[in-house]
């Protein structure tokens, strides 16, 4: 049994509807929706997605802001979770410790089972999905950022398949290309040849679209159909997506 875990990041509930988003729609009619859910506190991205991949709060994971002062260190250092580099050089001087609950990563690891992490987010909370991802010889995808991509090998033939890594955005520009790249590099590579017994697949928007526009302008509402219109590439195997639209 395989299974994937998508993430739209920044994308509230109410902002589900056909119209807008008519794949992620079709996904919600054919299984079970959590009206009631809520995510936990503080409610930042890299409190959140750890707390996915680790079970646990804040508390049990320890990374407890997107920004924080850690104070058990001499001297007091500033933590900035979106750093990537930062994230390894911490975890590598904790020994594997970054975070101090047991990952998903390493969970399927010890049963003898795989995990591919695929996103767009900043390159912090793409290795926070799976920090121990060189240690185990898990394929961890950035859609942008290069150094939070491994094995290096496989990165390279993501990109004899698919194109170049692309470059992130400027600030305020919809990151339409990397969430492209992401989609192609799942289907044309990674669910075909590799066939991970778990994939996160996680798109970056409509978050970064939505701090600079608003969460429901026209803008951020064309990034989600956008978004909306890959993840139908994933249902229907890869398949052309829909012309994009627009709204106003």
């Amino acid at each position: 049994m395989k299974f994937l875990i998508v993430s739209f990041d920044g994308l509230r509930p109410d902002l589900i509807d056909p119209i807008l988003t008519p794949n992620i729609e079709r996904l919600r009619r054919a299984g079970l929706f959590l009206a009631g859910q809520r995510t936990v506190y503080p409610s930042e991205t890299r409190v959140a997605f750890p707390s996915l991949v680790t079970g646990t709060p804040a508390s049990g994971h320890g990374m407890v802001g997107n920004k924080f002062v850690d104070r058990t260190s001499v001297p007091e250092r500033y933590i900035d979770t979106a750093d990537g580099d930062l994230l390894d050089r911490l975890n590598r001087d904790s020994g594997g410790r970054l975070m101090t609950a047991a990952s998903l990563g390493e969970a399927l690891a010890v049963a003898g089972k795989t995990l591919a992490v695929l996103a767009t987010n900043t390159p912090g909370t793409t290795r926070l999905f799976n920090h121990t991802a060189e240690t185990f010889g898990q394929v961890r995808m950035s859609g942008h950022f290069r150094e939070v991509c491994t094995p290096a090998d496989v990165l390279t033939t993501v990109e004899h398949a698919v194109g170049p890594l692309p470059k992130a955005p400027p600030q305020g520009v919809p990151d339409l290309e990397g969430q492209t790249w992401l989609t192609s590099a799942f289907l044309n590579f990674v669910w075909p040849r590799l066939s991970p017994d778990v994939t996160i697949l996680s798109y970056g928007e409509p978050d970064t679209t939505s701090h600079f526009h608003g969460t429901a302008s026209p803008t951020t509402r064309e990034t989600i159909a956008f978004c909306d219109g890959q993840f139908g590439r994933v249902l229907d195997g890869g398949r052309p997506t829909a012309k994009r639209r627009t709204f106003r």
